[in-house]
């Protein structure tokens, strides 16, 4: 690893230590603002909705359709888009796909066997992710992933109307060195900075 990666590496560390909160919103502003980086491409920011309507015969056991569970997990592959960021998180989105696709109104007594409607709303996910820079990834990668799944079921007597969504939000901004300011750095101030970099990887 070069020594501007070292430097940026250390300042950067520095910096996230001071945080009381690791909040998005605050990580995001001590990234924009250090003098060592500088945005490396544009923003990405990306926001979809996968809706799902369904009917037919009511489940005893409420479970997952499958086919809904295979739709988003391609939808939430699409929403990324970024082979990194699914292999570094490593999120099972099956596991949330199935919230999607529970079909929910199980049958509790007597009464709502005739008839039930229910909905269901949950926020499965909400993750910042800041990601060092490294010998094949010269360059900070912070991002953030998002995720509420609902769905709605009515059903009277044996027959379902379902409607499942799941809102999805992906952001993603890239830092690197700023060599104009690097530059003015003194050898004494850079020699420190190495050390402590170092010093994370020992």
């Amino acid at each position: 690893m070069d020594e501007q990666l070292k430097i940026i590496i250390a300042g950067t560390t520095r910096s996230m230590t001071k945080l009381i909160e690791e909040q998005w919103s605050q990580i995001v502003e001590v990234m924009s603002q250090n003098p060592l980086l500088e945005p490396c491409d544009d923003v990405t920011e990306r926001s979809d909705k996968y809706i799902k309507h369904s009917s037919g015969a009511f489940k005893f056991d409420g479970s997952p359709d499958e086919t809904i569970v295979k739709e988003v997990e391609a939808w939430f592959h699409k929403l990324i888009s970024d082979e990194d960021v699914l292999k570094d998180t490593k999120i099972h989105i099956d596991v949330y796909a199935k919230i999607v696709a529970e079909s929910g109104a199980r049958i509790q007594d007597f009464v709502t066997l005739f008839y039930k409607h229910s909905t269901h709303e949950e926020k499965i996910m909400d993750i910042g992710v800041l990601r060092y820079p490294d010998i094949d990834h010269p360059f900070f990668k912070v991002y953030r992933i998002q995720l509420t799944a609902w769905s709605t079921c009515e059903r009277f007597l044996f027959e379902q109307k379902d409607t499942h969504g799941i809102t999805g939000s992906f952001t993603c901004r890239k830092y690197k060195p700023r060599a104009s300011v690097l530059e003015k750095i003194s050898e004494k101030v850079k020699q420190k900075a190495v050390e402590e970099a170092e010093a994370m990887f020992d």
